[in-house]
């Protein structure tokens, strides 16, 4: 069940999407604490510490607010400047030629009472792959750097850049989703024919997805977030507050489609139930999914899991390592295997998917054996640094399971 810290944890949050305050009540500092961290860990907590901070709950333990309110101003002040900067670096890529689709970023937070509240890790930006080249020079030349310098531009899907400066990053997407995974590289399948849709920000023209597109892409990005680790409740604030304000444009007809053809529809009705239950109860999408909860999924389930995994499910280690449990059973499922197959089938890949980590099996493929070894003493070496953080190989297989188990029990897998 959701507990007290959390149900006021959630309270807050929904007073901050709306732009008011919430008075907060603790029986004590752990209370106190219990709830400010886990906005911390759900990347929400300037949100939290701007609805809470003329509370009475806070007043009673002001050190303790003091440290997470000085973490969340500096979050704050640094998003405002990572904005001003990427709004300055999207106007040099216009005067380029190039016109980048934002994606989630910018494009959602405009739709936060007070938007720099809302921290984006970073921006993304959808591009033409064959123009990677010239958003590669344009970014260089702005100043910023290639985080991984050996990475190759043209081959890779996906290349990041920071700036030394602010920290601005950016990842620059030739793809929504990860094409080369096989438990949802396959979604790319419903953007191949994009709209995009330009608006007005600050007096600067930006183009980011349609509405539609839009929705449906914050759905697979929560979904396969989902199979790996989890994912945080920021994501369904920027779903329902995107879905709330264009909800008379999208076509909900299309994304629940889509969702059943992807087995996901178990998925999504739990995070729109969260959403009208805990986060945005007075809303205008609600109107056009009459037929969306037909199966009645409890969405408690669900919430717990984004609550316990924080951020992409990143929260801790054993959360992180049990993602090779489900990531597997997806696997499985889309191979016709049974779905808890265990971890080692993810240790013994076959000789396709072993070629991009150990590179001599392109010259001598006979060496497969051997790189399976390699891959059982790099678990080897895993498990034991799990152990010494407290985070041990049972704990990872056992909260593996359980989410498999969630999964079944929304129905992405059987």
């Amino acid at each position: 069940m959701i507990n007290r810290a959390q149900t006021c944890f959630l309270e807050a949050l929904r007073l901050s999407m709306q732009g008011e305050k919430y008075e907060l009540c603790v029986d004590d500092a752990a209370d106190l604490r219990r709830i400010l961290h886990t906005a911390s860990i759900q990347n929400v907590l300037p949100m939290v510490c701007e609805a809470t901070y003329q509370s009475e709950g806070v007043g009673k333990y002001p050190m303790m607010f003091s440290a997470y309110k000085k973490r969340a101003m500096n979050e704050v002040v640094s998003q405002t400047v990572r904005t001003a900067q990427f709004l300055e670096l999207y106007q040099i890529l216009a005067d380029r030629g190039l016109s980048p689709i934002i994606v989630k970023g910018l494009a959602v937070r405009r739709f936060y009472p007070r938007e720099n509240l809302r921290i984006s890790v970073d921006e993304d930006l959808l591009i033409q792959p064959e123009q990677m080249q010239q958003y590669h020079d344009a970014l260089l030349a702005y100043g910023l750097q290639q985080t991984d310098p050996q990475q190759n531009i043209i081959e890779e899907p996906e290349i990041a850049y920071i700036s030394p400066d602010t920290g601005l990053y950016i990842e620059v997407h030739k793809y929504l989703l990860p094409p080369d995974s096989k438990a949802y590289g396959d979604l790319n399948r419903f953007f191949e024919h994009i709209q995009p849709m330009t608006y007005e920000y600050r007096g600067q023209k930006l183009k980011t997805l349609n509405p539609t597109d839009h929705v449906f892409f914050l759905i697979c990005h929560s979904f396969k977030h989902f199979l790996h680790s989890g994912f945080g409740i920021r994501q369904i604030c920027d779903l329902v507050l995107l879905s709330d304000a264009f909800a008379d444009e999208i076509d909900w007809n299309k994304i629940w489609t889509q969702c059943q053809e992807i087995q996901a529809d178990g998925f999504v009705s739990a995070l729109y139930q969260i959403g009208s239950k805990y986060l945005l109860p007075d809303n205008r999408y609600s109107q056009y999914m009459k037929n969306w909860h037909s199966k009645e999924e409890d969405e408690e389930p669900m919430l717990l899991d984004v609550l316990a995994g924080g951020v992409h499910g990143a929260s801790e280690m054993t959360r992180l390592h049990s993602s090779t449990i489900t990531l597997n059973a997806v696997v499985n499922q889309k191979n016709h295997k049974r779905a808890g197959a265990g971890i080692w089938s993810s240790v013994f890949l076959p000789l396709e998917s072993m070629r991009g980590r150990y590179h001599y099996l392109d010259r001598a493929p006979f060496l497969l054996p051997v790189a399976w070894i390699q891959r059982v003493f790099h678990y080897a070496g895993e498990l034991a640094s799990w152990k010494s953080g407290g985070n041990n190989v049972a704990d990872s297989i056992s909260l593996g399971n359980q989410r498999v188990e969630l999964m079944k029990y929304y129905g992405i897998i059987k």
